[in-house]
């Protein structure tokens, strides 16, 4: 295998992983909220914004939270099984 090849072959297996994860969609999204604010009025107050239950005994990552007039939301991106 030459060196163009291995790279063809690392870049497909790359894009692989990155297709099983939602985190681009995720920073596409916010990319879009953020261009597009004049528009709407949202603007991205935090992202990758964690949270606990009450107990301790879960917690995680919020992928962000957008405000507009004193509102609040709380946006998770999810992409589907096999989705590209």
């Amino acid at each position: 295998m030459d060196l163009d090849e291995l790279a063809m072959e690392l870049s497909e297996e790359l894009e692989k992983l990155v297709n099983r994860s939602g985190f681009l969609f995720q920073m596409s999204v916010e990319n879009h909220v953020r261009e597009t604010s004049s528009e709407h009025g949202w603007e991205i107050l935090a992202s990758e914004y964690p949270w606990a239950a009450p107990d301790a005994a879960k917690s995680g990552f919020v992928d962000f939270i957008a405000g507009r007039s004193g509102l609040r939301c709380v946006v998770e991106c999810k992409r589907t099984q096999d989705g590209k």
